[in-house]
């Protein structure tokens, strides 16, 4: 059965509408903040649990939570409670405790930050990937959503993972970008269908790479670290090098997020009073 959450309204309407027009029951498909405990889908007094969990969450939401939060019923952020000015992880931690044990997977679209940042994100990534739930992780061409030209990326993971090694995919260069809008043409689709079902190992496009690589690595899930350019150039790209520099720059400015935080916490300082970092 399908069950679903959207905490905004029109969002969540044209969710209904697009779940009857495909024939698939939208009565559980609900308006509401997913991350709430009082929103967690039920059955027989337990936690919910589901074969597939798919979601396009919201990027980068501030405040989803209490400065000093309750303890979470649901022991979702078991692995690490995540930033309260940043909710990708949570989103993500929530999604991973609605799969099932033995046949559960999940696939969210996340930012290039999520990827690599640091701090208490970094932490839960690195518990995420000792776990061996992360199973496949796709890099999106820039300019594929509307209201921001960031580039994106599919992280895949399930329970019951036949090894412990990560697929990583770069499909930047697969979009067909008319229109100044970048979308998958239905060859690019199957080409990477076929490597995720397959696990193909292409130059250029695709690596499989282990939990001790992964590991030196920092446990960055960044595409560009595993996946080279098919290519003999051995410098890097410049498309690599400015994604490279976005995520530094996001990464300074989570950091210097958190020192402000430390800073109003112990001097008893409005938020509005403590300048943000800008980076040049």
């Amino acid at each position: 059965s399908l069950s679903g959450a959207e905490r905004h309204s029109t969002a969540w309407s044209v969710a209904r509408i697009n779940a009857l027009f495909k024939s698939l029951p939208a009565a559980h498909i609900q308006c509401c903040d997913a991350l709430q405990p009082g929103n967690v889908p039920m059955e027989d007094g337990q936690q919910r649990r589901f074969d597939v969990v798919v979601s396009h969450p919201p990027w980068s939401l501030r405040e989803w939570r209490d400065e000093t939060p309750d303890g979470d019923p649901f022991n979702r952020f078991r692995r690490g409670m995540p930033p309260r000015n940043n909710a990708d992880y949570a989103y993500l931690l929530h999604m991973v405790s609605l799969m099932k044990e033995r046949t559960g997977r999940m696939a969210a679209v996340v930012s290039g930050g999520v990827l690599s940042r640091g701090g208490q994100e970094g932490r839960i990534r690195l518990r995420l990937v000792a776990d061996n739930l992360v199973d496949i992780v796709i890099a999106l061409p820039e300019k594929m959503f509307e209201n921001t030209s960031v580039a994106g990326a599919i992280l895949v993971m399930r329970h019951s993972k036949k090894s412990n090694d990560v697929l990583f995919v770069d499909a930047r260069g697969l979009g067909d970008g008319a229109r100044n809008k970048n979308a998958f043409p239905d060859a690019a689709l199957n080409q990477i269908a076929d490597i995720c079902m397959a696990r193909r190992v292409v130059p250029g496009l695709s690596a499989v790479v282990g939990p001790d690589h992964i590991a030196a690595n920092g446990h960055s899930l960044s595409v560009p670290l595993y996946v080279r350019p098919g290519q003999e150039n051995t410098a890097p790209a410049i498309s690599d090098l400015l994604l490279r520099r976005a995520e530094v720059r996001e990464q300074l400015a989570e950091v210097d997020r958190e020192i402000a935080a430390l800073l109003r916490a112990v001097a008893c300082v409005p938020p509005q009073a403590t300048p943000a970092f800008e980076p040049a």
